[in-house]
């Protein structure tokens, strides 16, 4: 995965401006919100503390911009600049519009999740940790990202943060899991699985049996009204396939894996998140096609 998380990131301006404008609603919405059918006790939204939630944005520009390959600009001081990459030109224009913030550096995780740029991303939640460290439980998609930046040890304290403020969340057990399990194995990891019985939306229950050890992807697809062959728009279908997929992977069936992460591409409802990059960005991390049948028809 070394090879794929250090890659430079070659997004189209169109492509890029339309995201960035995108996680930015969602983002000064909803905060750190869950956007799939939340549990009962939902993640509250990011507010401001009584300091300013913000850092030195010049340092964070030039420090990301350099991740991706590139140096930012000189000032209009020096007479030749470097071009930018599109991300870098997205970063500088952002952090034009005011100082660096909590929200703006949660765009930049979203944004470099979504490429597949797991260490940049953690990088952009860390530094939200060092804005504001009190709102770590809140931070679930730091915790995605260690996972596939492959810092699992982080992703099991962060999944642990997290059950302090969602605690009948299958989601954040299932992370947590996935995390403990590269660590030991994957029996082990079940003996000290959070345990979740509160969580209604579907089909989590089936989702929690699956990785526990007493259920099936069978029982999850049920839940969800899959049908093989056919390609229907559905959150709860989405995420049902995801961890599918999520499953697969931690029981050593790659392939399967990718078919699970291929299908919910195709079963995504429009919605808005870091959700809803997650299996692109598998696919991605994994040297997968996102969708095979769009890559045939275009040779």
């Amino acid at each position: 995965m070394g090879s794929n998380l250090q890659r430079r990131v070659d997004l189209s301006s169109k492509t890029l401006v339309l995201l960035a404008a995108l996680l930015a609603f969602v983002s000064l919405a909803n905060g750190c919100g869950r956007e799939f059918a939340s549990p009962k006790k939902s993640v509250e939204a990011i507010e401001p503390s009584s300091e300013m939630d913000q850092g030195n944005g010049e340092e964070i520009v030039k420090d990301v911009a350099q991740e991706v390959g590139k140096e930012v600009p000189p000032n209009s001081t020096q007479e030749k600049a470097e071009p930018e990459t599109e991300l870098a030109k997205a970063i500088r224009r952002i952090s034009e519009a005011g100082p660096m913030d909590v929200r703006t550096l949660m765009i930049y995780g979203e944004l470099f999740y979504s490429e597949g740029d797991m260490k940049n991303a953690v990088k952009a939640y860390d530094r939200v940790l060092e804005i504001r460290p009190d709102i770590k439980p809140q931070l679930w998609q730091r915790g995605l990202a260690l996972y596939y930046a492959e810092e699992y040890e982080k992703g099991v304290d962060q999944f642990d943060s997290h059950q302090t403020l969602n605690t009948q969340d299958v989601e954040n057990s299932v992370w947590h899991l996935l995390c403990q399990s590269k660590l030991t194995s994957v029996e082990k990891a079940r003996e000290s699985m959070i345990q979740i019985k509160g969580d209604s939306r579907v089909p989590m229950k089936q989702v929690f049996a699956m990785f526990a050890g007493t259920g099936g992807p069978n029982e999850v697809l049920d839940a969800c009204g899959y049908e093989e062959g056919t390609v229907r728009e559905s959150s709860a279908l989405y995420h049902g396939l995801i961890y599918v997929g999520l499953y697969h992977e931690m029981m050593g069936d790659p392939k399967a894996s990718i078919d699970a992460m291929q299908k919910a591409v195709k079963c995504k409802p429009p919605m808005l998140g870091l959700m809803s990059h997650v299996a692109a960005a598998h696919l991605k991390l994994r040297g997968a096609e996102v969708d095979p049948e769009a890559e045939k028809s275009q040779q």
